[in-house]
């Protein structure tokens, strides 16, 4: 089927911006391209400035500044609101910003302090946040940068205290999987029946992914993934795990909807929105999170001291940026409490089902998850819902025996206590 204009640039987008380390070349079928869709009114300005401040911060190819020279040479012709990157002359502090982390300037705290204030609010143009969150994401952003701004959105939502003495946060990618199943909604439903409480966070769908989420196997389940605060505090006082949407906790993220959609990479929003803790316990909350790219490994561990809300924190290199181990290698974990760091590595336990089916739909985990639930088969959910219990458990130091963690599993599982937690909470 032949791709739109804008599926086309898109397409063009997902090849470059790699990251700062590396920057995929584009080849002449997509430098061809590039100016008529630049040109094209169709195509959104959001995804043409994306484009374009990643082609000038990554190193260019000699085909691809002859692309940059021809469009300075021809700007008087292409949206005015790319012509500051092609001139390099700001006509505002939003594109001075800009401009500065496309050469690689590092943000003093106060620069970062005032420059997520504007970017991230609703009076700032949407082309803006995208090129300000695309160049910190190529340049890197550092460990000051990212503790302003998660500072920032720390402080931008309201966290409620949940009278018990800790929390099971669980940080899973809001934009979802698209290449595995994630049975942590089931997960949570377990760990609840074990006695222990736990908080799920999400959306219903973000870029980059739209993949399958938490919300979305709720709602195919008939359950209704939007409650207010209160009552999913309610919910983990009464059956152990809750899940509490973005569009209730943190409304300003929620309505990035579109402009992310339109930036198609993924930027730091990513990486905060999901530790939020928008619930919280009196002594604290056990967070984990997980990470994809080794930068993230260590890096994440230093955002995580900056909140006051953590009594100790996980950081995973889990499956398709999930809270959940790979099923076939051992993967590392680096924990934080306090101002201890530790790093072990998880492997996990059984022979995982495999399946000819590639495709794993908001229906088909949701069925395995409840069979799971239902029968105690031992199913595909099985061994990741226990794998990740095992993980989280002896993670947080809540229980060290794994013979204990699996009566316990088995126990709830197997009478159906877990199913009933399931059943009443949702």
């Amino acid at each position: 089927m032949e791709l739109n204009p804008q599926e086309t640039l898109v397409e063009i987008l997902r090849h470059k911006g790699i990251g700062p380390k590396g920057s995929k070349q584009l080849g002449a079928e997509d430098l061809n391209k590039i100016p008529d869709l630049i040109r094209n009114s169709s195509c959104s300005i959001t995804t043409k400035i994306t484009l374009l401040t990643a082609i000038l911060l990554l190193d260019r190819t000699n085909d691809e500044e002859r692309l940059v020279q021809d469009l300075i040479l021809d700007r008087e012709n292409l949206p005015k609101e790319l012509h500051f990157l092609l001139t390099g002359k700001s006509g505002n502090d939003a594109e001075k910003t800009i401009l500065d982390i496309i050469a690689r300037i590092d943000l003093t705290a106060d620069q970062a302090e005032k420059s997520v204030v504007f970017f991230m609010s609703n009076s700032c143009p949407e082309y803006y946040q995208a090129a300000y969150l695309e160049a910190l994401r190529l340049k890197r952003e550092t460990d000051l940068e990212n503790t302003v701004f998660y500072k920032y959105f720390l402080n931008n939502i309201e966290h409620k205290k949940l009278k018990i003495d800790h929390l099971i946060e669980i940080g899973d990618s809001f934009d979802g999987v698209d290449r595995n199943p994630n049975f942590n909604i089931f997960t949570a439903s377990v760990l609840g029946a074990m006695g222990y409480k736990v908080l799920l966070t999400g959306c219903e769908t973000v870029a980059p992914k739209m993949g399958v989420t938490h919300h979305q196997i709720l709602k195919y389940l008939g359950k209704n993934p939007i409650e207010s605060t209160d009552k999913v505090i309610e919910k983990i006082e009464k059956y152990g795990f809750g899940y509490l949407d973005q569009s209730v906790f943190d409304n300003e993220m929620y309505s990035k909807f579109n402009m992310r959609k339109e930036l198609v990479k993924r930027p730091f929003l990513a990486t905060f929105e999901k530790i939020l803790s928008p619930i919280v316990a009196e002594n604290g909350n056990y967070v984990a999170t997980s990470y994809t790219h080794a930068h993230y490994k260590m890096a994440n561990i230093e955002i995580f001291k900056n909140s006051n809300f953590i009594l100790k924190a996980l950081n995973i290199k889990g499956l398709e940026g999930m809270v959940c181990p790979k099923s076939n290698i051992s993967i590392p974990i680096v924990s934080l409490e306090k101002d201890k760091v530790d790093e072990w590595n998880f492997k996990c336990e059984g022979e995982f089902p495999t399946s000819s089916e590639e495709e794993w739909s908001v229906e088909r985990i949701a069925n395995e998850g409840l069979d799971f639930l239902m029968n105690g088969t031992q199913n595909i959910a099985y061994f990741y819902v226990w794998n990740t219990v095992l993980m989280l458990v002896q993670g947080f130091s809540l229980e060290k025996e794994k013979d204990k963690i699996f009566q316990q599993f088995n126990n709830v599982v197997g009478k159906g206590e877990a199913l009933r937690g399931w059943d009443e909470r949702c």
